[in-house]
């Protein structure tokens, strides 16, 4: 009933994981800041919108940054 080493390197793995998640989670945080400052500093810049690959109704490029930073708080969800 010994330790195999594939108990060792299981563990090691997922320590491993563990550790490489902390700083995944760390990146993706500074990243959604970086993209709210983002979208609060081009609230007022008009852009052309696109809807299936076509122009669309303007938006602000500010509420595009606005988009990409809940995709990754969800992101940051599901890793949690």
């Amino acid at each position: 009933m010994g330790a195999t080493s594939y108990d060792i390197a299981d563990t090691e793995r997922a320590l491993q994981l563990k550790e490489a998640l902390g700083l995944i989670e760390k990146r993706l945080d500074d990243f959604e800041g970086i993209l709210m400052e983002k979208a609060l500093q081009y609230k007022n810049t008009l852009m052309i919108g696109r809807t299936h690959g076509q122009h669309a109704l303007p938006i602000t490029l500010g509420f595009k940054f606005a988009v990409w930073m809940r995709e990754i708080s969800r992101h940051i969800q599901r890793l949690r």
